[in-house]
């Protein structure tokens, strides 16, 4: 009868809420959940539902980038949280700035394509990369491109690292009288 099935559903409900609060070592979210702990702060370390969260670099490319300027995520296929323009490639995909380097010419010819794309920015989640084991997917060819393109025409602007050594960084793509004069850089 109808009223079996809701007392079943019922019942199920209720047991897997039980099971969840009893098994999940996450005992985090519950703060967030009782208002003791805000939603940034949360989403912004690591967890052990959510592993090297990029929402901090996230919170910072939504207050920095303008409408007009495109993000291009690396090493990270969620975007949930970001506003605004993005290229993104999901987890088991290469990364539209490793077929990119592996179709242009030289880091000239990258450089180009992304100023033509209106990239202004790039989100590097090295943690994920790390986590997931993921080795880059492009050709040597391709690799010595992107690294010469790195080194030349990018500067972090934003950087975090979690308590387990990996990190997640937002690099500027800078314009040519920038990448002209000397800046750090990052090996990717």
């Amino acid at each position: 009868s109808r009223n079996a099935v809701l007392l079943l559903a019922g019942a199920l409900w209720m047991g897997s809420a039980a099971a969840w609060f009893v098994l999940d070592a996450n005992r985090e979210k519950l703060d967030t959940y009782m208002g003791r702990k805000n939603f940034s702060e949360y989403l912004g370390h690591t967890t052990v539902s959510y592993p090297t969260p990029a929402f901090a670099g996230f919170e910072f490319l939504n207050a920095a980038t303008r409408p007009t300027g495109r993000v291009m995520l690396y090493g990270e296929s969620r975007s949930f949280y970001l506003r605004g323009p993005r290229l993104a490639a999901s987890s088991d995909q290469a990364a539209m700035i490793e077929v990119w380097a592996d179709e242009a010419a030289d880091a000239g010819v990258l450089k180009s394509r992304l100023d033509a794309e209106g990239v202004r920015y790039i989100l590097v989640n090295l943690g994920e990369i790390a986590r997931r084991r993921r080795a880059p997917m492009t050709t040597a060819r391709g690799m010595l491109t992107l690294d010469a393109f790195w080194k030349r025409d990018t500067l972090r602007v934003f950087g975090v690292q979690d308590p387990r050594d990996r990190w997640l960084g937002v690099y500027k793509i800078l314009d040519e009288a920038e990448a002209a004069k000397p800046h750090p850089f990052d090996d990717l």
